[in-house]
């Protein structure tokens, strides 16, 4: 089949949805398919500017079309749906794969309508999930809910990654026969690889035994890191020491702190992905994985995640996990089976199940030997099979 993945966000960016689509990308090609990433103009752009080979096509959407689409949906619908209309002619798609109910999902019932062409769509999270206290969900735009209450229950098939999503889907009125329950992946060998620990903590300023503790996600309220910091004062406060908190992520230097927090915490900049050699580069980045292979436990204080890969990362490596009783993380994690659940937004709850890591052997080994287990379950290449199911199957009852 010829696959149009058709997505707001992609590659030179750095995140689960990103990483998701070069993976799901990749993979079909291998299995015989032609797969063509569509994505925002100026992404495609920055993209080009890298000078990476990806083994795949990348082409751009016509330039505005997210931004302007909410403010005159007639004008740049039509303007978007001519373009998309000229490129599927050119690459003779057989079905869409479209990330994120806005713009993509509205762009794709517009076409579909004038044109038929069978298509799926995925929601990653804040187009989809809405939190008001803290600004999340790109629907809290009342335009922009309009048009995916309008538009996303038209879909010939939706996928939900997690039981949250679902719920979403569900509310919107979409019927369940509709929803497919596909889980988003991680590339288990990747996470398995051994790393030279005493230089990475080196480069950190770790000491070979301190208890490092892992986080890894961008500086937005949903993830909840002022938690973890206020957790890690709770645990200074109470006399604990030998631990200290590295959080990992696009724009996390810019958090909030103390001086006293010099004491506990490491922040670093999400990492960068450099080319191995023959012009791709490494996803997700090397430096990213070291730093799971060479912490102790890892802790996620998200309030709210659609699908949270960053705990299937984590069980792939090995690691323990702390996390929030939320959508999205409780999803993936069981309290006491594969990990442990706290209270969302519980600075001394957090406190205390992290000293109960660092300070129980026998439970933090079960946890990471449990999730490790769980981890293989979401293998990219089965994901991608399954998808590549959804594709003929919503051609058979919508092409």
């Amino acid at each position: 089949m010829n696959v149009c993945l058709l997505t707001g966000t992609f590659l030179p960016n750095i995140g689960g949805v990103e990483i998701g689509l070069h993976n799901i990308a990749t993979r079909l090609q291998r299995l015989g398919h032609e797969p063509t990433v569509v994505c925002n103009f100026n992404t495609w752009r920055r993209l080009r500017k890298t000078g990476w080979e990806l083994p795949y096509r990348v082409l751009p959407l016509s330039p505005a079309a997210g931004t302007l689409l909410a403010r005159f949906p007639g004008l740049f619908g039509w303007l978007t749906v001519t373009w998309m209309r000229w490129l599927s002619r050119r690459y003779a798609w057989d079905v869409w794969h479209v990330t994120g109910a806005y713009p993509g999902g509205v762009v794709a019932s517009l076409f579909r309508r004038r044109f038929g062409l069978p298509y799926i769509v995925r929601c990653p999270g804040s187009d989809i999930q809405t939190d008001p206290e803290i600004g999340y969900g790109i629907r809290l735009d009342p335009r922009i809910d309009a048009l995916v209450r309008e538009h996303l229950p038209k879909a010939p098939a939706v996928v939900a990654m997690t039981p949250s999503i679902e719920d979403e889907y569900a509310q919107l009125g979409i019927p369940p026969e509709r929803v497919w329950k596909i889980p988003n992946g991680v590339d288990g060998a990747r996470f398995r690889t051994s790393t030279d620990h005493p230089g990475i903590r080196e480069s950190l300023g770790v000491a070979s035994d301190e208890f490092l503790f892992l986080s890894v996600g961008r500086n937005h309220p949903k993830k909840g890191f002022r938690y973890l910091v206020e957790a890690g004062r709770l645990m200074h406060e109470q006399g604990i020491r030998g631990f200290r908190i590295l959080i990992v992520g696009r724009n996390v230097t810019d958090l909030d702190l103390e001086d006293r927090d010099a004491e506990f915490l490491i922040l670093r900049e999400a990492p960068g992905m450099h080319d191995r050699g023959g012009g791709i580069p490494a996803i997700p980045p090397d430096e990213l994985v070291s730093f799971y292979r060479t912490s102790n436990a890892f802790v996620l204080p998200s309030l709210v995640e659609s699908f949270g890969i960053v705990l299937v990362e984590a069980m792939a490596a090995g690691l323990s996990i702390v996390t929030t009783d939320s959508p999205g993380c409780r999803d993936l994690v069981q309290d006491g089976e594969n990990g442990l659940l706290v209270t969302p937004a519980d600075a001394l709850s957090l406190a205390d199940s992290m000293h109960r890591m660092m300070t129980d052997a026998h439970l933090r080994d079960r946890l990471a030997e449990t999730g490790e287990q769980r981890a293989k379950s979401f293998d990219w290449d089965d994901i991608t099979e399954t998808y590549a199911s959804v594709y003929t199957e919503v051609r058979k009852t919508d092409g």
